[in-house]
């Protein structure tokens, strides 16, 4: 799309003008107005176009407005179907359960949308931010809270069901599975709580904190900690089935990775301390057994996101924004891209050959995951993206920090 921006102050000496930060000069006219054109291919999406001009007196003049460039819903460009501004920043995937969506926020909201509309069908603050995802099951959605509780609200109409208090904050997920709600606090504590009535069902000490969002499978939930540990506890007891040790210092601990797995294997990003350290790591899921672990080749680590497994292969970002794909058997690479921007606490999304994943400072981006070439992008706005994009039907759900949650559609 080509766009004309001009903007213009009485008497203006000099100043600058920008789309989205990206600041040009803007110069004075015959007409003693201050003046800047950008004439380009402009992203889809949502933009600030913004302004700073000195007038003669040196007094600096600045201004902005948000933009909307949507595309022709019958064109191949991506376009927003909607956009709903929630209580607070969202740092957490959307969770998709039948054609409604789950989330909290910083604040304590905690809310159910539409997935077909974006409109709110319930929403409740819960006293406290939430930076936990939401697991859905059984009727219930379950919650971890900053101030130490554990969540089970009604997922029809969000009235309260129960809390279970712990010691400390928590920054993990929960996962629901054999009638348990199992969820890491920052109290050093793993908890397994009754799904419906909330009772201590056992509890796991640890000498640091989980933040992960586990997987629970064959009997057992599987997670990493910031002790360094890879750990596969028994789900009906708590006792030790394996664990396994990551690195040597706290720093390659593999707690910011959420693992996924394909039923045998388990697979995870670490931080690597030394030039040579894995940051791609398969264990063998009945085991602990490590069957493979990786450098990737690029110049950033892997540990700050978190890999999804799709068709025997492994996708992954770095931090700098480099994007991976690996063979699930054997860790060999298939292909290399970038989106050309930071991601943090990610994770890809693959649907019908689509990698869908969000960059840092607002920019959703879906790759071919046959070779990793960018089929397109979108501006999300100014709110990071800490939490990864959530595919429902032909949608890609997105959350921001700036309170938005919005749908967008690539076809």
């Amino acid at each position: 799309m080509e766009m004309d921006q001009k903007q213009g102050l009485q008497n203006a000496l000099s100043g600058v003008s920008s789309i989205d930060d990206l600041y040009q000069p803007a110069t004075r006219n015959e007409y003693a107005l201050c003046e800047a054109t950008d004439s380009g291919e402009v992203t889809p999406g949502r933009h600030t176009v913004s302004v700073r001009l000195t007038d003669s007196n040196g007094v600096e003049w600045t201004d902005s407005v948000p933009i909307s460039h949507q595309p022709s819903t019958i064109s191949h460009s991506p376009h927003e179907l909607w956009r709903t501004k929630v209580s607070g920043a969202v740092q957490r995937p959307v969770r998709a359960s039948g054609d409604r969506l789950y989330f909290g926020t910083w604040g304590g909201g905690v809310y159910c949308l539409d997935a077909d509309t974006g409109k709110v069908i319930w929403n409740r603050n819960v006293g406290a931010d939430v930076i936990s995802e939401v697991a859905v099951g059984d009727g219930n959605a379950y919650l971890g809270s900053a101030d130490g509780r554990i969540i089970a609200l009604n997922a029809s109409n969000g009235k309260p069901i129960w809390e279970y208090k712990t010691n400390g904050p928590i920054q993990a997920s929960p996962v629901v599975g054999g009638g348990k709600v199992f969820v890491g606090s920052g109290d050093q504590t793993f908890y397994a709580l009754d799904a419906k009535t909330g009772k201590l069902s056992w509890k796991f000490e640890m000498t640091r904190m989980t933040q992960e969002l586990p997987i629970y499978m064959d009997g057992a939930v599987f997670f990493g900690a910031w002790d360094n540990y890879f750990y596969a506890l028994n789900a009906k007891d708590g006792s030790v089935r394996w664990k396994t040790r990551i690195g040597e210092i706290i720093y390659a601990s593999p707690s910011n990775s959420n693992p996924a797995t394909d039923g045998k294997r388990m697979f995870f990003g670490g931080w690597p301390w030394h030039k040579e350290d894995p940051d791609l790591f398969c264990l063998d899921a009945k085991t602990g057994d490590v069957k493979w672990k990786v450098r990737n080749p690029g110049k950033s680590i892997l540990g700050f996101n978190s890999p999804f497994l799709a068709n025997g292969r492994i996708y992954i970002a770095a931090l700098n924004g480099d994007v991976f794909c690996f063979n699930a058997s054997d860790g060999n690479q298939v292909w290399k891209s970038s989106i050309g921007k930071e991601t943090y606490e990610n994770s890809p999304v693959v649907s019908n050959g689509k990698v869908h994943i969000g960059g840092i400072t607002g920019g959703l981006f879906c790759l071919d995951a046959a070779d990793g070439n960018k089929l397109w992008e979108y501006s999300t706005g100014n709110g990071y993206l800490f939490a990864s994009p959530t595919v429902w039907h032909d949608l890609v759900i997105t959350a921001s920090t700036d309170g938005y949650v919005s749908a967008v559609s690539g076809h």
